[in-house]
C-alpha cells in the first residue's frame, strides 16, 4: 500500500483513491464529518466521504481524491484569474444560498453572531478592547443576528483551501472551522490576506458571489474586525511563542487600531 504525506495532516493513498485527513481536535472531526455528510445531499461541490473511524484518540476521515489540482499549484494568466475568482464567488454563493436559515444544532456548530465578537474582543489590551466593544456596538447591523439570513459559513476559506476540478468546479475543502453565522465574513480571509490589492480579482470574485459592491464595503470594517478578532485569539489561545507569532500579533493589532480609530 503506497501512502504519500503531502503535509502532517493529510495522506492522500493512489491505490486506494482516497484522501485520509488525521485530526488532532475531536471538535474538529465532528464538526468537518457532519458537515461533508450535510454537503452530500446539496448540489454543493464537496468531497465525499468513503469512512471514518477513532482509533486509540486518533480521528480521520477518509474521503474520495478529486480530479484537479490547488488553486496555489498552478499558474494562470490575469484573464484565467478573473474567470476563477469569479468562479470562486459563485461557489461561495452557492453555499451560503444551499443552507440558508440553517439551524446550528443540526449540525453541532456554533452561531456566530455580534455577542460573539464582543466575547472575542475582551482578549485584547485593555484600551483596545473597549475601543473595539464600542465600534462592534456602533457598528452593529440587525442582519448579523438576523436567524433567517444566516447560513453555513466556511471560515477558513484562502487559497489553500480551494481546489479546481478538471470540470473547472471549484471545491472548498476544510470544513473543520464551519459555524453558522452572517454570510459575508466567508469573502474576507481572501480579500484581505490572499487578494489584498488585487482589485480586477477582488471584482470579479464580488461580482461572482453576486453582492453589491457599495454595500459590502460599507460592511467590510465590521467584517475584517470579526476576523482578525477570530485569528488573533486563535493564536493566543493556541499559545504559541513563536517568533512569526509575535509578528502576526503585532500586525494584528495595528490593523485593528485602525479599523477601531483608537
Amino acid at each position: 500500500m503506497k501512502k504519500a504525506r503531502t503535509n502532517n495532516r493529510v495522506h492522500v493513498n493512489r491505490d486506494l483513491q482516497l484522501v485520509e485527513k488525521i485530526y488532532d481536535n475531536e471538535n474538529n472531526y465532528l464538526r468537518e464529518n457532519a458537515v461533508l455528510s450535510f454537503l452530500c445531499n446539496t448540489s454543493i461541490t464537496a468531497p465525499k466521504i468513503r469512512n471514518h473511524y477513532t482509533i486509540d484518540n486518533q480521528h480521520a476521515i477518509q474521503m474520495e481524491i478529486l480530479d484537479g489540482h490547488p488553486f496555489k499549484s498552478h499558474k494562470h494568466s490575469p484573464r484565467e484569474e478573473i474567470q476563477i475568482w469569479s468562479s470562486i464567488g459563485k461557489a461561495i454563493r452557492l453555499l451560503h444560498d444551499e443552507t440558508r436559515g440553517l439551524d446550528p444544532e443540526l449540525l453541532g456548530l456554533e452561531r456566530r453572531t455580534i455577542d460573539t465578537l464582543l466575547s472575542l474582543a475582551r482578549f485584547l489590551p485593555e484600551k483596545l478592547s473597549l475601543a473595539t466593544k464600542l465600534f462592534i456596538l456602533s457598528s452593529h447591523q440587525e442582519k448579523f443576528d438576523n436567524h433567517s439570513i444566516q447560513t453555513l459559513i466556511h471560515r477558513d476559506i484562502r487559497i489553500d483551501n480551494i481546489f479546481i476540478k478538471n470540470d473547472s468546479d471549484i471545491v472548498l475543502l476544510d470544513y473543520e472551522n464551519s459555524a453558522v453565522g452572517y454570510p459575508w465574513g466567508d469573502l474576507v480571509r481572501l480579500i484581505g490576506d490572499d487578494l489584498k490589492s488585487k482589485n480586477d480579482n477582488i471584482n470579479a470574485l464580488l461580482t461572482g458571489y453576486g453582492v453589491d459592491h457599495s454595500e459590502f464595503w460599507a460592511s467590510y470594517p465590521i467584517l475584517r474586525l470579526s476576523y482578525l478578532l477570530e485569528m488573533y485569539n486563535y493564536v493566543k489561545l493556541k499559545g504559541r511563542q513563536a517568533e512569526w507569532t509575535l509578528g502576526m500579533h503585532n500586525v494584528m493589532l495595528k490593523e485593528i487600531k485602525e479599523i477601531t480609530k483608537l
